[in-house]
């Protein structure tokens, strides 16, 4: 993962960006815990002299040394540790993969449970729970500039440590959703009444297809396969076959959007005071990964520029937009879909032939 790199950075030369390593612990212990991890540049060379603070205990830093390496006790920090009746011992290591920070553990949960047994065992044990719904932020800098912001705990209702994600907005409390179908989970925000993947889908099935990254930016979907039509909908009008909340490609408990629902979204995100009319776009779109113009990512929405896969098989237009389908069918080869563009504050409601793949964001029913 890379990130955009800062003047004067300490142990950067020109053209090397700031990535954080794979290689972080945290153990469970009901006294104490650490973290600990490693600050490298994307191709694996050791970042010395880069400060590692727990926001709220600045005091109480880290400085990265000659490997990279750093570490912080959680004792001296002031993060709780695992309630009582949470085993000691249970490791795990945080895996950068696709872009993202992720919690895996060795023969146990973060709670120090049998990793072979549902989060829904009879065990009460959890780990590194607290009463704030503030997420941990992690703060690395070099001299008075900050290179990163890493959320390191968010807790979902359960108060199980669940992601280390350095994508996801530190100011935005994210609920989660697990695919039954295939493992994937994904984050979840909600947004006035409506509850949002704040992830694009990345279910796999025939008629959709991987980008490079594609545990970051999902999947994209033809429109036929997304609602869960047959391909010979492609060239026909079908929508009176969909219900009015098609299940399609999305989980259970959710389904494929409507243009009207994307209609809500905006007039939620909208009205708000920080954002205004005309100006939904840039408050939903990810704060880096845009060719130019990123956006400010207010609600956690964190949209990101995956382009789109056209009829004849190419993929146009990555880092310069992205096209988010609706269930709405318009007419015998096109679907309304959403256009958010890395110029574009706004977003635009066009339609487009249902050959094309494009993310799906699913809706909470």
């Amino acid at each position: 993962m890379t990130f955009e790199c800062m003047k004067n950075m300490v142990g950067t030369r020109s053209g090397r960006c700031l990535a954080l390593s794979a290689v972080a612990a945290l153990g469970v212990s009901v006294q104490a815990g650490t973290l600990s991890g490693k600050v490298l540049s994307p191709d694996s060379t050791a970042l010395a002299g880069v400060k590692v603070a727990l926001v709220g205990s600045e005091k109480a830093n880290a400085v990265s040394a000659a490997d990279g390496s750093w570490s912080l006790s959680t004792s001296t920090v002031g993060i709780r540790g695992a309630r009582p009746g949470a085993a000691s011992g249970a490791k795990g290591a945080v895996q950068l993969q696709d872009g993202h920070l992720k919690l895996s553990l060795q023969g146990a949960d973060a709670a120090g449970r049998n990793a072979s047994k549902s989060l829904a065992a009879t065990s009460r044990a959890e780990a590194f729970g607290r009463s704030s719904s503030v997420p941990d932020t992690l703060v690395y800098s070099v001299g008075d500039s900050v290179v990163l912001r890493d959320t390191i705990t968010v807790l979902d209702q359960s108060g199980i440590l669940r992601i280390i994600d350095t994508t996801i907005n530190a100011a935005v409390t994210y609920g989660y959703l697990t695919d039954s179908r295939d493992g994937h989970w994904y984050r979840t925000v909600q947004i006035g009444s409506q509850t949002w993947m704040a992830q694009n889908l990345n279910y796999a099935i025939d008629s959709s297809w991987a980008l490079d990254t594609a545990l970051r930016f999902g999947r994209l979907y033809n429109w036929t396969g997304a609602v869960g039509l047959k391909d010979s909908c492609k060239n026909s009008m079908c929508a009176f076959k969909l219900e009015a909340k098609p299940q399609g490609v999305c989980p259970t408990g959710w389904h494929v959007p409507s243009d009207s629902s994307f209609g809500v979204l905006l007039k939620l995100v909208e009205a708000d005071a920080r954002v205004g009319s005309g100006k939904g776009g840039s408050a939903l779109k990810l704060t880096s990964g845009w060719s130019s113009d990123n956006g400010k990512d207010l609600f956690g929405f964190g949209l990101l520029p995956t382009g789109y896969r056209d009829q004849f098989g190419g993929f146009n237009s990555p880092k310069y937009s992205v096209y988010l389908l609706t269930s709405k069918e318009y007419a015998s080869s096109t679907f309304t879909g959403e256009y958010f563009g890395y110029s574009n504050s706004d977003v635009q409601t066009k339609n487009y032939n249902k050959s094309w793949g494009v993310p799906v964001r699913c809706l909470k029913n």
